[in-house]
């Protein structure tokens, strides 16, 4: 009985072992946040077989706000923007992007910057995103 017990064991941490390694193999969910906190933003994939990637942009004001520009870049280099008016409610989230490709390079500086205004004025936005290493990643296969 012992022995099957340990064999369990062992199967199981094997396992979770694995798992582990190739979560932290993966490209990495970058990160990151206004200096005041009021805006924050994930770029992360969407779909792990497709590879498909998605820009969030969360706005954690009292009111609501318009964006009005987005844009993604890489390097100094814009990789992806807009310009339309999207309104985005107090404790609201936006899909910015949704086919990006993957950013495996942690010594890349992505930097979001996001144009929007209210009912006070026009603002700028720039945040710089980091790498942030999932240990233990389930995969969205829909």
């Amino acid at each position: 009985m012992k022995k099957v017990n340990w064999v369990l064991v062992s199967l199981l941490g094997m396992i979770i072992g694995t798992w582990f390694i190739i979560s932290i193999l993966q490209p990495p969910m970058w990160v990151g946040h206004s200096a005041d906190k009021s805006w924050a933003t994930t770029y992360e994939v969407e779909h792990s077989l497709k590879e498909t990637w998605k820009g969030m942009v969360f706005w954690n004001g009292e009111h609501e706000v318009i964006i009005t520009e987005v844009e993604l870049s890489r390097n100094g280099n814009a990789i992806h923007g807009w310009e339309k008016n999207e309104h985005i409610s107090s404790k609201g989230e936006y899909m910015y992007l949704s086919l990006g490709e993957a950013e495996n390079n942690r010594d890349d500086e992505l930097r979001l910057t996001i144009h929007w205004r209210d009912e006070s004025g026009n603002y700028k936005e720039q945040i710089d995103l980091s790498p942030k290493t999932r240990y233990l990643i389930v995969p969205r296969l829909n």
